[in-house]
């Protein structure tokens, strides 16, 4: 990969306001799951409920259905319903459902220790980004005043009032304001996407 003289590099900008909702995939995960069980659980309730068919069968031959007496190949036909209801199947199903029950009960229980633990630690990645703002917010103030003493150096340095070592020291203090105001944006950036990574949240 090559890069020409004027490219720049930019930083991304995701606004954070710490309000935001927790959408990770590992929240998701759950709630497939308790599809999946709640599903499980729809099918174990329909497998104890009566279940009606219907049949039809149609054909020629010798004999002609179960008419075994008849000694001329003929056609033949039958339809029928039926139903079909399992009564008892000794506690098979009550206690598949109490099993899914519980399942359901502990993948409750572990969502909310997770959306918990994850909420914990939004939390403490959001005072840290606030944070961070505070310092770029008085980078910004420490430059202006670096850029001051810098100009009133320079012009001490002209009326031969300082030495240039002096005024070196003092524009090396402006620059390094400058660079560690630069510094300072790209930990806000990388906090932030941090946090959104946590959230599990698309921006």
């Amino acid at each position: 990969m090559t890069f020409a003289g004027d490219d720049s590099f930019l930083l991304p900008e995701p606004v954070i306001t710490g309000e935001e909702t927790i959408d990770n995939p590992d929240i998701r995960l759950f709630d497939v799951r308790k599809r999946q069980l709640g599903a499980t659980m729809n099918l174990l309730k329909s497998q104890r409920m009566p279940k009606a068919f219907g049949f039809a069968q149609a054909g020629y031959g010798l004999p002609p259905g179960n008419n075994f007496f008849s000694e001329v190949p003929d056609p033949y036909y039958s339809v029928g319903v039926g139903i079909k209801w399992t009564i008892f199947d000794w506690n098979k199903t009550s206690n598949e459902r109490k099993s899914v029950t519980l399942q359901q009960q502990l993948l409750d229980i572990n969502r909310s220790a997770t959306e918990e633990s994850l909420q914990r630690v939004l939390t403490v990645k959001m005072a840290e980004i606030e944070a961070l703002r505070e310092a770029g917010r008085r980078d910004a103030e420490l430059i202006m005043i670096r850029q001051k003493i810098a100009a009133v150096s320079a012009s001490q340095l002209q009326n031969g009032t300082i030495t240039a070592s002096e005024y070196l020291t003092e524009l090396n203090g402006e620059k390094q304001a400058i660079i560690s105001a630069a510094v300072r944006k790209i930990n806000i950036a990388r906090a932030e996407v941090e946090y959104i990574n946590i959230t599990g949240i698309n921006k």
